[in-house]
């Protein structure tokens, strides 16, 4: 079987081990739309932009040389943009891409893009071709305005319409999007998402900053930064000369006014390597937010087999499991969080045994591992499409 794989920088962290396990199962090739705008997310991050609309095979696309341990160069391709997506840039890339589909002949198409490039690709895909739509949040995040939104909906709407399978990281959002999409036909597949074991590629550093509890990721009102806060004041865990770092750009500015030296916080993006040795370093991660569906932040701690402390928001209570990866406590409770913060700090033989199940679980062939995942999307979700739209030709 053939796959093509279209994403974007967004997910490049969760897709590095995805493709790596998928493609010793079968054929895979990727293309990754990139632009200005997302030059650094997630785990991509690279200086400049190729300065013309083309795909350019990643192996000699400036920047990409030195993911050439964790990937296969030779399978990902660079949909390369220089204009953030404009109308006119975008419908190029889509014909380029179309192109590229035409001459891989691929068997089935998997596509994580609901942006610019990926409604116009849509629109010129032969009907022909199985495809697979990934939608990771069903739900924009609260940031988003609400023309944002609708633009969002209008363009999960007409790719819908055509791509017919959908597959969810979680089964938390299926009553959301069933009534999103009340009108169209559609086949829903749900898979998980591995730790994010590139970060395990990045050397070991000293530890500059002694104990300390971690909150990294881009900080915005949804993500409780504000509760943390309020919440580590209350522990008096400086007491026990534990701090706290919080690490990613701060879009509210809610660290800004910090004057306490027990808290660290670095308002900027945080390259790999550095986050690697944050997370290694660190007690454990706290996630203190107020809404979710799935995050990132649990994957990269995982990869590091750190255990993590969070709020009953969303899907992390199940993607945490209170008393084996780590704590679950109420969402928007300062007290409890205070409380579970204290008892973490207090309690680490009970992080190394969170630490033993994480590494288990979720690292080498566990059941929440890559090369568990890769290969029950192989067999029951890609393989099932292709069948089905065998037997209907």
């Amino acid at each position: 079987m053939r796959i093509l794989y279209l994403t974007t920088p967004s997910f490049f962290d969760l897709e590095i081990s995805y493709i790596r396990e998928l493609s010793k199962l079968t054929e895979v090739k990727v293309i990754m739309m990139v632009a200005p705008i997302c030059k650094k997310s997630s785990a991509f991050s690279i200086d400049k932009i190729v300065p013309k609309v083309d795909i350019i095979p990643a192996v000699i696309y400036p920047g990409m040389e030195k993911y050439g341990d964790m990937i296969n160069l030779d399978q990902w391709y660079i949909a390369n943009d220089i204009t953030d997506f404009s109308l006119k840039t975008s419908f190029i890339l889509a014909k380029k891409i179309n192109a590229f589909i035409k001459a891989y002949k691929p068997d089935i198409i998997h596509n994580t893009s609901l942006g610019t490039v990926s409604t116009f690709l849509t629109m010129l895909l032969d009907y022909r071709i199985p495809k697979i739509l990934s939608i990771h949040d069903v739900v924009p995040h609260e940031k988003e305005k609400t023309l944002e939104r609708k633009i969002k909906d209008f363009l999960l709407t007409c790719q819908i319409k055509k791509y017919k399978n959908l597959l969810l990281y979680s089964t938390i959002s299926d009553k959301i999007l069933e009534s999103r999409l009340s009108n169209i036909s559609y086949r829903l597949y749900h898979s998980r998402l591995g730790a994010y074991d590139f970060l395990t590629f990045y050397p070991e550093c000293v530890n500059q900053y002694g104990e300390y509890i971690l909150f990294f990721g881009r900080i915005d009102q949804y993500k409780g930064v504000d509760i943390l806060l309020e919440a580590f004041k209350k522990s008096e865990l400086q007491r026990l000369d534990v701090k706290l770092i919080i690490a990613g750009k701060d879009l509210t500015h809610i660290t800004e006014q910090i004057n306490d030296d027990n808290i660290i916080v670095l308002n900027r993006y945080i390259e790999n390597d550095e986050l690697s040795n944050l997370i290694r370093h660190s007690l454990f991660v706290v996630l203190p937010y107020r809404t979710a569906t799935q995050s990132g932040v649990t994957k990269s701690a995982y990869a590091l087999n750190k255990p993590i402390l969070c709020s009953n928001a969303g899907n992390l209570p199940l993607e945490v499991i209170d008393g084996k990866y780590g704590r679950v406590v109420e969402s928007c409770d300062v007290e409890k969080l205070s409380g579970a913060l204290k008892w973490m700090v207090l309690h680490k033989d009970e992080l190394g045994r969170f630490s033993k199940n994480i590494d288990v679980d979720w690292n080498g062939n566990g059941c929440n591992s890559w090369a568990t995942i890769s290969k029950d999307m192989y067999d029951n979700v890609y393989s099932r499409i292709v069948l089905e739209k065998n037997q209907h030709e």
